[in-house]
């Protein structure tokens, strides 16, 4: 019984692990299904290519073909991120047979060139570095390709960039596997891109793939390959013919470039570029050129466009002249510079007119507009012109106006602009920003005036709690956050100089100095405390409770230190006084005890020990009341 050709089942599962989810595509050698493999944690998806049944039956050698290119793959290229990976390669009957790899989502260069044909130049070269890059990396593993073609150029779109990634190893070939320098290549290719030593079986190396660059970026710079079939010796051609300078097929294309695609495509390999590394290296020195040159056109055509839509006929003719030096066939570069031409003749004094409406020359271009009411009433649009001139120019008085008084700090008036000009265009600028901006500081300076109440009459947490209520609603409000920090600094002033008045009263000058010097510290260095407090000392309680509370501070702080300087001067004196008083009883004790009768007197001795001891007794008690008091002070 013969097998017949397989068909997907919904709800079956190839080989017990592969669910199709749909047909991507058929080509030469079958049909390309997406699928998932139900044995991976993750829902990658990946691509089936079903060979077709006819080919195997008809060729056999298709079967060895992808067993080939598994090897290849699995030996020489397993983890290269610019090769499309294969991972098996089986078989439900005689003719069925499935290739599993990769599935990359985002087309091939096949698919793009025969979208849009040539590419813009950058792009091209773009296109042609990342195609050497991944070719660096295959030769780097000793593997030749042999069949590079614009089919094989598969692109993964990424995040932020692109990455090139290089399929179908069918007819690729491992270097040094027979101890030759290069290698020979099996199975079938495609001629267009193909090197004369690869069309002849000859040895390849690198610089056969290579050629196959230069193919592919001449067919991406001119739309056409280098040697397109044209019937008898088009074999002859690939052979022994240069293709055409590329320059000569489009002027656009520099020398430079012309030179690259040209040593990529020369007949004997020698004369080619020898690594795809060298090839990168000459595409970047061009890319750099081509580079400044795309950037000089685009700028000038950018800015032609510009004077263009302003009607600046003489200035885009200007710009769209270079740029068609430049590059005839940059984008419709060509109808611009027709019609530029054809307009600047028939509007010079209405261009004139036009070009004065911008924000710095309303009141110039309305007096120039009115000129030509004036002469032809109905003369194109300018009679329109002019009333959106003058609506302009009022909305810019007005907003120019607004901003002084914003600036100025004067937010109602600000406000009462801003929706003048609302109630003409609410489109105009970022008005309605203005608005909802001008009503929330007119909110923010009523609630500061509810803070200057509450400070007026000390009540400090009230106002710091309003302050913080509004840094809560704007974070960044920066007269709030410093308000804030200073009411704070205040109320801790406050604290400092509470605490120095308690010391103050209690006497204690070094705890009470302590305290009003962290209050004090703010007073400018050149102001001399005993001055201040001169000055203030004859003012009443009132006025001083009026008095910025640094200042009371430092008043205190050399009251605080002028009656410490007091009270160690008197106890300096009283010190002198009370030793010289115990000195005096201590020795004429001692006398007394030990000299009887010195007043030649007829006293009792027990009445002489008793005065000495007594005398004894009052330098001891004079001199514990001393001690006490010095530890008090």
């Amino acid at each position: 019984m013969c097998a017949e050709a397989w068909e997907p089942r919904k709800g079956e599962l190839l080989f017990d692990r592969y669910d199709i989810i749909k047909k991507l595509g058929e080509g030469a050698w079958g049909t390309v299904y997406l699928a998932y493999d139900t044995r991976w944690d993750v829902q990658r998806p990946i691509a089936i290519k079903h060979l077709s049944p006819e080919i195997v039956r008809r060729n056999p050698r298709a079967i060895e073909r992808f067993k080939d290119e598994l090897k290849i793959i699995m030996n020489n290229l397993r983890g290269l991120p610019q090769v499309v990976m294969a991972y098996d390669f089986n078989n439900i009957d005689k003719i069925n047979y499935f290739y599993i790899m990769d599935y990359v989502e985002g087309g091939s260069l096949r698919d793009l060139l025969d979208k849009q044909g040539a590419f813009p130049i950058l792009d091209a070269i773009d296109m042609a570095l990342d195609i050497c890059g991944a070719l660096e990396a295959i030769h780097g593993r000793g593997v030749i390709h042999n069949d590079l073609k614009p089919d094989n150029i598969l692109m993964l779109e990424e995040r932020t960039k692109r990455l090139v990634m290089i399929s179908d190893f069918g007819s690729a070939s491992v270097k040094g596997l027979m101890g030759e320098i290069g290698t020979r290549a099996t199975g079938p290719r495609t001629l267009y891109y193909s090197s004369p030593e690869l069309l002849q079986d000859k040895l390849v190396d690198e610089r056969s793939d290579l050629y196959a660059v230069g193919g592919m970026l001449y067919e991406m710079i001119i739309g056409e390959v280098p040697f397109p079939e044209e019937g008898v010796g088009w074999f002859s051609r690939i052979l022994n013919d240069p293709p055409i300078v590329p320059s000569s097929r489009r002027n656009s294309v520099s020398s430079a470039l012309d030179e690259v695609i040209l040593k990529a495509l020369k007949k004997h390999p020698d004369e080619r570029y020898s690594s795809a590394d060298e090839m990168m290296n000459a595409l970047r020195e061009v890319r750099k050129v081509e580079a400044q040159r795309h950037e000089e056109k685009q700028e000038l055509y950018k800015r032609g466009v510009s004077h263009f839509n302003m009607r600046i006929w003489q200035d885009a003719i200007e710009c769209f002249d270079k740029v068609k030096t430049l590059d005839p066939n940059y984008k419709n570069v060509a109808q611009l510079l027709e019609k530029a031409r054809r307009q600047g003749d028939l509007e010079e004094r209405y261009a004139r007119a036009k070009t004065l409406i911008k924000p710095t020359e309303w009141e110039t271009a309305i007096s120039e507009l009115e000129e030509i009411i004036r002469i032809e009433e109905n003369y194109r649009d300018a009679k329109a012109l002019l009333e959106e001139a003058q609506k302009q120019h009022k909305l810019a008085e007005l907003y120019e106006e607004a901003i002084r008084c914003e600036q100025g700090g004067e937010w109602v008036t600000a406000r009462d602009l801003y929706l003048e000009i609302v109630n003409i265009d609410p489109e105009y600028k970022e008005v309605l920003d203005k608005v909802a901006e001008a009503a929330k500081r007119i909110k923010l300076e009523d609630i500061h005036r509810e803070v200057d109440e509450h400070l007026l009459k000390g009540e400090l947490d009230k106002a710091i709690r309003i302050l913080e209520e509004i840094l809560r609603i704007e974070p960044d409000h920066p007269k709030t956050t410093e308000r804030l920090q200073e009411v704070k600094r205040q109320k801790e002033m406050w604290t400092y100089y509470t605490e120095g008045m308690r010391h103050f009263h209690d006497k204690r000058w070094d705890l009470a100095i302590k305290y009003f010097e962290e209050v004090a510290y703010c007073v400018p260095a050149s102001l001399d405390e005993d001055i201040w407090g001169t000055a203030l000392d004859s003012l009443p309680e009132e006025a001083l409770s009026k008095v910025p509370i640094y200042v009371l501070a430092c008043v205190r702080l050399a009251q605080a230190k002028k009656l410490q300087k007091l009270s160690i001067a008197l106890y300096e004196g009283k010190e002198r006084i009370v030793i010289a008083a115990v000195v005096v009883a201590l020795v004429s004790g001692l006398a007394v005890l030990a000299v009887p009768s010195i007043a030649q007197v007829d006293v009792p001795r027990y009445v002489e020990v008793i005065l000495g001891i007594a005398l004894i007794g009052l330098g001891g008690f004079l001199a514990l009341r001393f001690s006490k008091g010095e530890a008090d002070q």
